[in-house]
């Protein structure tokens, strides 16, 4: 049984360096040729030319249920109007998750306008700097932290953004949930 494989696979391996040698003797290239002088790929009698797979982009799929209008401006590539609907979206009274889709997408646009200085603006919400101190308050390094945050915050790439009535009592509804817990 093992002798009429392993003769299988040679017959296999024969068969197919023989159709390799055939077809290149088929071919139009003399032995001296190299691949980037031919301006045609080779091809053989009867069949049909083979071609290099060209690389497409990737697409980017629509943002269909996004609540944000920038994110239909960012899609089309309309930076402009993308940074106005960001900008009036951070201006507005919204929702957390609007105030940080609208952060991630003037990032994205900045980025794609090659304004790398802009995309690399850290926003940070005045909720977050108190969920630090209290964090501060409860180490042991209290002092050491205040001075990095303060550092930090100092810093021109940092952009401190307050928060709204609706941002305040999301906050607070979410405290009195988890207070069972700490009392």
């Amino acid at each position: 049984m093992k002798k009429n494989f392993y003769q299988t696979t040679i017959l296999i391996i024969f068969i197919g360096t023989l159709f390799i040698g055939g077809s290149y003797l088929l071919s139009d290239r003399t032995p001296e040729q190299n691949i980037e002088e031919t301006s045609q790929p080779p091809t053989l009698p009867g069949l049909l030319p083979i071609l290099t797979p060209v690389p497409t982009s990737t697409p980017i799929l629509p943002p269909l249920q996004s609540t944000i209008p920038g994110d239909i401006y960012y899609f089309y590539g309309d930076w402009e109007s993308a940074i106005a609907s960001y900008q009036a979206t951070l201006d507005t009274d919204s929702s957390p998750d609007q105030i940080s889709a609208a952060l991630l997408g003037l990032g994205k646009v900045y980025f794609q306008k090659q304004n790398y200085q802009q995309a690399h603006e850290i926003g940070i919400c005045t909720i977050s700097i108190g969920e630090l101190l209290s964090g501060f308050k409860a180490g042991n390094k209290e002092n050491e932290n205040r001075k990095e945050l303060e550092e930090f915050l100092d810093a021109p790439r940092v952009k401190i953004h307050l928060i709204n009535e609706v941002t305040a009592e999301f906050y607070a509804e979410l405290l009195n949930s988890l207070n069972p817990i700490f009392v």
